[in-house]
């Protein structure tokens, strides 16, 4: 009994207890994760199950209106059941004989019908898309219908690249009336008394091709029983950082203009930017430009229009050009003051321009201990201080860009 006593039977090694508990760690992490999975499933079933439902109701809604009461545009709405919000987003947009799609894409003058998609989406989708669904009104003529002695006007919000711009609201007047533009950048307003119309349309970010921050599009005109159409640009702004190849240290004169100018709108000097940002605008040279519609821009420094001038060009429509930096070309005049051989300090040193048919220009400098140097626009200019010397006619360009001039005074 004693030899049984002291037998095999001395419990679980350290090691063995090691091993069952790693063992059970790992069963346990895998089961947890199979059940998170089959939770998150369920849950995503029943989310999708719910916005089926949304949206089926929401169509059947629609459907049981006439096609001209159903509101035109883009409506979001929202619904929470068992603790989640549904975001239900309509949009109606009429439909043209000759189109599939919204009428501002057709050139019919027959409103066929009135296309409505109805999109449901909730919190932490992930990868499953909002539930959709669609329906296709038809359209009359008549005491049920569209009244054939009034005119329709389709409004197209597009920005660069023929993008259209959503959610947007387009407002026509005169009466005051306002869409919301669909996917397809699309307002539509129908019922209008023949005659003149303006569009307008802004959001905030956005500028119009103008570089203002609302888009305007003047003398649409509605016609009895026809569809007419117009568009609107507007495009999110961009900024622009605009400096010269100056010479490190040399002074930028008061009042020297920055001018900007595109296909859409001719050149104009900037203003400066004020508290409250509206159209394009500068902050300084060197500096910023603020508001600007993405465009091909010029972009010049001084008021003269000449072959050479102090300009560059730049293309700012892409998005990765936001806040690129433009590096216009410009001279920098060094000016000596001097009294026999020492320098004059505290001396007001005039440049004028002269070239022909320029705004005339004038800009000043005051010297140091050892002179200044000025930029200047390139230009036919001449350089003069009180009781000195004026001298000749300095033409400035990419071939003297930065000359040296001493003047002499008497006194």
């Amino acid at each position: 009994m004693s030899k049984i006593r002291r037998g095999d039977d001395g419990g679980f090694s350290l090691l063995e207890v090691v091993v069952a508990m790693t063992v059970f760690t790992v069963m346990a992490t895998v089961s947890l994760g199979i059940l998170l999975r089959t939770t998150d499933a369920a849950r995503g079933n029943i989310e999708r199950t719910q916005a089926t439902s949304l949206a089926t109701r929401q169509i059947e809604a629609v459907r049981s209106q006439d096609a001209l009461t159903i509101q035109d545009g883009k409506t979001v709405t929202t619904s929470t059941v068992s603790g989640t919000t549904y975001t239900i987003t309509q949009s109606a947009n009429y439909v043209a004989t000759d189109a599939d799609a919204s009428i501002c894409s057709g050139s019919s003058s027959t409103l066929a019908y009135k296309l409505v998609t109805v999109s449901v989406a909730w919190p932490n989708m992930g990868t499953i898309k909002p539930v959709r669904a669609d329906t296709l009104m038809a359209v009359g003529v008549g005491d049920e219908g569209l009244d054939a002695t009034k005119g329709t006007l389709a409004v197209r919000v597009a920005g660069v690249a023929d993008r259209s711009i959503a959610d947007v609201t387009v407002r026509l007047t005169p009466g005051n009336l306002t869409r919301v533009t669909g996917d397809d950048g699309c307002a539509v307003f129908t019922g209008l008394t023949p005659g003149g119309y303006t569009a307008t349309t802004s959001a905030d970010g956005y500028v119009s091709s103008l570089n203002t921050p609302v888009s305007t599009s003047a003398s649409l005109g509605a016609a009895a029983g026809e569809v007419r159409r117009g568009p609107l640009l507007l495009d999110q702004a961009r900024t622009l950082n605009v400096t010269t190849d100056a010479l490190a240290g040399a002074v930028y004169p008061t009042g020297l203009p920055l001018r900007i100018g595109n296909r859409y709108k001719a050149e104009f000097t900037v203003p400066t930017c004020g508290t409250v940002v509206t159209d394009a605008c500068t902050t300084g040279l060197p500096g910023t430009l603020r508001s600007l519609f993405p465009e091909n821009y010029t972009v010049k420094v001084g008021t003269c229009v000449e072959t050479a001038a102090s300009q560059a060009s730049i293309d700012i429509a892409p998005a990765s050009a936001e806040g690129t930096t433009v590096t216009v070309p410009v001279a920098s005049v060094r000016v000596d003051v001097k009294r026999g051989t020492a320098s004059q300090a505290g001396r007001v040193v005039t440049f004028r321009n002269t070239r022909t048919g320029c705004t005339a220009e004038t800009y000043t400098g005051t010297t140091g201990a050892t002179g200044v140097t000025v930029v200047l626009p390139y230009g036919s200019w001449t350089v003069s201080t009180p009781n000195g010397t004026t001298t000749p006619t300095q033409t400035l360009s990419a071939s003297n860009k930065t000359p040296t001039v001493t003047l002499t005074v008497t006194s």
